[in-house]
């Protein structure tokens, strides 16, 4: 099925499947403005799955309802496993090895994102990912990834307003509005290294092509480098 929603609409639905699936059906009276007859259908098709998994989107988890969003999914996936359906989680990425980047922070940290290394609790959803410090940082050192195309409009502003440097191979909306740009080398075509799956496993890339622009790691490490001067 294809269920459109309204912007802001993603926790409210996964309240109501989630009403639903414990058998609630007062809350079918709650929203005009909702297919409910479609997300019956849904919620009842989730029911009898053997093994499931709900795959959630940046959409959900960069807008402003983030946290109160993944509450809401979290609370379906329970309500699903309690009826005794097996049912996962599973965060979806938007940029290329972004799982790698988790899987690092987990390793050196035991936290996957949003980290704040200049606060006692340095992990703190709704305090230290970007989207909550946006307005206390006075400079933007951005590797890889393209927040004025997905961050909400408003907080992509924000970034006009500060120096932004940007190391990627591609251009992009980030590298035209910023500052600085180091170009890099496209990790597993013009330099090799490791990149993992959405699942977690790591993959070797091999270079195949030969580049004058240097790996996004060798840009880093060289402006740690004359930092430490």
């Amino acid at each position: 099925w294809f269920l459109r929603l309204n912007p802001g609409d993603d926790a409210k639905l996964a309240e109501i499947m989630t009403r639903l699936v414990n058998g609630d059906t007062s809350v079918l009276q709650v929203d005009d403005e909702m297919d409910m007859d479609t997300i019956v259908k849904l919620t009842d098709r989730l029911k009898k799955a053997f093994y499931g998994v709900i795959f959630v989107g940046l959409g959900a988890l960069s807008s402003e309802a983030a946290t109160r969003n993944v509450e809401a999914i979290s609370a379906l996936v329970d309500a699903l496993n309690k009826t005794g359906v097996r049912y996962v989680l599973f965060p979806m990425k938007g940029h290329f090895n972004v799982m790698g980047a988790v899987q690092l922070l987990l390793r050196e940290t035991g936290y996957p994102f949003g980290l704040d290394f200049s606060r006692d609790r340095m992990f703190e959803p709704g305090k230290t990912t970007v989207l909550d410090v946006l307005e206390e940082v006075d400079a933007a050192l951005i590797v890889g990834a393209d927040p004025f195309s997905s961050f909400p409009k408003a907080k992509a502003m924000k970034l006009c307003d500060m120096p932004v440097i940007s190391i990627d191979p591609f251009e992009t909306p980030t590298t035209f509005n910023s500052s600085v740009v180091f170009p890099a080398a496209i990790t597993g075509v013009e330099a090799e290294g490791i990149a993992y799956r959405m699942d977690g496993l790591p993959l070797k890339l091999d270079k195949i092509l030969d580049c004058e622009y240097p790996s996004d790691k060798q840009i880093l490490e060289r402006i740690y480098r004359a930092l430490a001067l």
